[in-house]
C-alpha cells in the first residue's frame, strides 16, 4: 500500500490556455448554482461555517467547499474509498484556491467583464450543451433537428426553450464571470511572442546535458544549501564536473556516469527554470543552482543539435509548426506565471485534514523525513477528533489516511524494534476505527497483513475471507489473497484456502485477460483525457 501520491504543482488550469473559446472554457462549471456555489458566498463567515483557508484577503468558508466536493464525487466513479475520496476533496480544495487567487491577481491588473459578455458566454454554454444533447438523443443527423426535437421533448411535457432555460437556470453567472477573467488574465501574462523563424527554428534544438542533482528531501534544508556552496565552489574552482557528480549528486543512475543523462531531450519537456538555463548556456558551461521544489539541479550542456522536421519550409505545415510553437510558448509563461504567484500568495488553511493532504507534497523519504511524516499523522488525527461519530465519512478519511502513513512508516526498514511496533498498533487501531466507518477491502487486506505479522491466523483469515466475500471475479484480488495465504506457513486452515484460491485462480483465467484488457482501455482513456503540456 502505498501514500497517496500528490502532485507538487497544480497546473489546473494550463490546459485552457490559448485557442479555446470562452465558452468551451467555462463550459465544465455547467450547474454550479448551488447554494454556496456563488463567489460571493466564499466571504461568509460564522460559527456554523468556519473558514477552511484564508488566502490573502479573502477566504473560503465550509459550505461553499463542501458543495463543490458534493458536484465533484457527483461526477465522479460510484464506490470511492476513504483515500480516494480524500484526494478528490484536495483536488478541489487546491482548484479553487488556484482559482481564488487568480481572481485576486486578475483584479489587481484591472481586469473586468462586463454583464454584457458574461450573458453572451452563458448563451454559448446553453447552445453548446443543448446541441450536446440533441446530438446524443437523435443520433445520426438529421433534418430539422430542432423540430424533431420539439416532438420528443412535447412527449416528456417538455420543449426545446423550457430546456434550454432549465439549463441556463443552472449556470451561475459568477462563476461564468470568474473563468472570464481569468481566461483574460492569462492572455494577457502571455502577451505577445516572438514567432521568427530564428525563434521557431530554435524551439527545435534538443540538448545534451549532465546533471548533479541535491535534494533536500533526505537531509535538513540547510544541509542540502550548504552541500549545493560546497558543489558550486568546486565546480568555480576548475573541478571536474563528472567526478563532482559521482560524489555529490543524489540522482544515483546519472551520478554513476558523472551526471551524464542518456540522449538528447528537448528543453520544452523541461521546467521553465531549466529551459531559461539551458538557453543561456554555450557548450561546455555549466549553470547556476536552479531551485526546483525541495532540491537544487546544476546542468551542464554537453551538446546542442537541431531536430528540425524534414517539412519545416512546405508552406502548408509551417503556419502550423509556427502557431503550435506561439501556444507551446503561451502556456509555458501562464504555467510560471500561475507557479509565482501561488507560490507568493497568502495562504493559511484552518482545516487539520486540508493541512494533512497539503503536507504530503513536502514529506520525502527515508529516516530525515519521519517528523514531517509524524507531523502529518498528528494532523490526521486531529482531523478524526474534530469528525467525532456523527461525521462517519470524514472519520473514514482521517483514520485511513492515518492506517496508509503509518504503513509507510513501517516499511522504510531503519526502525528500531520498539518503534515499529509502536507503528504497527497505532496502525491496528487506525484501521480498525476506519473499518468503523467504512467498508474497504484495502484495510482488510492491511489489517490481515499486521495480524501475520503477529502469528495470528485465525484473525488474520477472519478478514481475508470478507475480501474474498466482497472480490467476486477480481483476479487480482484474489492473487493477492493466494499470496498472503501461503505467507501463513504451517497453519492447515490457511492451507486449505490457499487450495480454494489457487483452483479459483485456475478456473478463472479468463477474467485475468479482461481485467487486463479493461485496465489497459482505462490507461488509453486517460491518456487521452491528460491534457497536453
Amino acid at each position: 500500500m502505498s501514500i497517496i501520491r500528490i502532485r507538487e504543482n497544480m497546473h489546473h488550469w494550463s490546459k485552457y490556455i490559448m485557442g479555446l473559446l470562452a465558452v468551451i472554457f467555462i463550459i465544465g462549471f455547467v450547474g454550479l448554482a448551488a447554494p454556496g456555489g456563488r463567489l460571493g458566498a466564499m466571504k461568509q463567515s460564522a460559527d456554523d461555517n468556519p473558514k477552511i483557508v484564508i488566502i490573502n484577503n479573502d477566504s473560503i468558508d465550509r459550505k461553499t467547499f463542501e458543495a463543490e466536493v458534493s458536484r465533484a464525487l457527483a461526477q465522479s466513479p460510484k464506490g470511492l474509498s476513504p483515500i480516494q475520496e480524500l484526494r478528490k476533496r484536495g483536488e478541489v480544495f487546491e482548484q479553487m484556491v488556484s482559482r481564488m487567487v487568480m481572481t485576486q491577481a486578475a483584479k489587481k491588473e484591472g481586469i473586468r467583464v462586463s454583464n454584457g459578455d458574461v450573458n453572451k458566454a452563458m448563451d454559448g454554454i446553453v447552445d453548446q450543451q443543448y446541441n450536446s444533447y440533441s446530438s446524443k438523443v437523435l443520433g445520426a443527423k438529421v433534418a430539422h433537428p430542432d423540430q424533431v426535437m420539439e416532438k420528443i421533448l412535447s412527449k416528456q411535457g417538455m420543449s426545446v426553450r423550457k430546456l434550454k432555460d432549465e439549463i441556463r437556470s443552472s449556470l451561475d453567472p459568477d462563476m461564468v464571470r470568474q473563468q472570464m477573467v481569468i481566461q483574460k488574465l492569462f492572455e494577457k501574462v502571455a502577451g505577445h511572442v516572438d514567432t521568427s523563424d530564428r525563434a521557431v527554428r530554435a524551439s527545435f534544438d534538443e540538448a545534451k546535458i549532465a546533471m548533479i542533482l541535491i535534494s533536500a528531501s533526505n537531509r535538513p534544508p540547510a544541509q542540502a544549501e550548504q552541500r549545493v556552496s560546497e558543489v558550486t565552489q568546486k565546480l568555480q574552482g576548475g573541478a571536474d564536473f563528472a567526478a563532482v557528480a559521482k560524489q555529490y549528486s543524489d540522482e544515483k543512475s546519472s551520478a554513476a556516469k558523472g551526471g551524464e543523462v542518456p540522449g538528447y531531450i528537448h528543453p520544452s519537456t523541461l521546467g521553465p527554470d531549466m529551459q531559461q538555463a539551458i538557453a543561456a548556456l554555450q557548450i561546455g558551461k555549466t549553470s547556476p543552482p536552479i531551485k526546483m521544489g525541495q532540491s537544487f539541479m546544476i546542468i551542464k550542456l554537453e551538446d546542442k543539435k537541431s531536430a528540425l522536421p524534414a517539412d519545416y519550409n512546405d508552406p502548408n505545415k509551417h503556419r502550423g509548426y509556427v502557431q503550435a510553437y506561439a501556444q507551446q510558448v503561451q502556456s509555458k509563461i501562464v504555467q510560471s506565471y500561475e507557479t509565482q504567484t501561488m507560490r507568493t500568495a497568502k495562504i493559511d488553511i484552518k482545516d487539520p485534514e486540508l493541512q494533512g493532504y497539503e503536507g504530503l507534497k513536502s514529506v520525502g523519504m527515508g529516516a530525515e523525513a519521519r517528523p514531517k511524516l509524524l507531523q502529518v499523522i498528528a494532523l490526521f488525527k486531529k482531523a478524526a477528533e474534530n469528525a467525532g461519530d456523527n461525521n462517519t465519512a470524514a472519520s473514514a478519511r482521517a483514520y485511513s489516511a492515518q492506517a496508509y502513513l503509518l504503513e509507510s512508516l513501517r516499511k522504510e526498514g531503519d526502525l528500531s524494534k520498539a518503534d515499529y511496533a509502536q507503528y504497527g498498533d497505532e496502525e491496528q487501531k487506525a484501521i480498525q476505527a476506519a473499518l468503523n466507518s467504512c467498508e474497504s477491502s484495502d484495510l482488510h487486506l492491511m489489517l490481515a497483513n499486521i495480524y501475520i505479522e503477529k502469528k495470528a491466523y485465525d484473525n488474520a483469515i477472519e478478514q481475508m475471507r470478507i475480501v474474498s466475500d466482497n472480490a467476486y471475479d477480481d483476479y487480482e484480488m484474489h492473487v493477492q489473497l493466494a499470496s498472503m495465504y501461503k505467507d501463513m506457513k504451517g497453519n492447515d486452515k490457511a492451507s486449505g484456502l490457499l487450495a480454494s484460491e489457487n483452483k479459483w485462480l485456475a478456473d478463472n483465467k479468463d477474467k485475468k485477460k479482461a481485467q487486463e484488457a479493461k485496465m489497459q482501455q482505462e490507461m488509453a482513456n486517460q491518456m487521452q483525457r491528460a491534457p497536453a503540456n
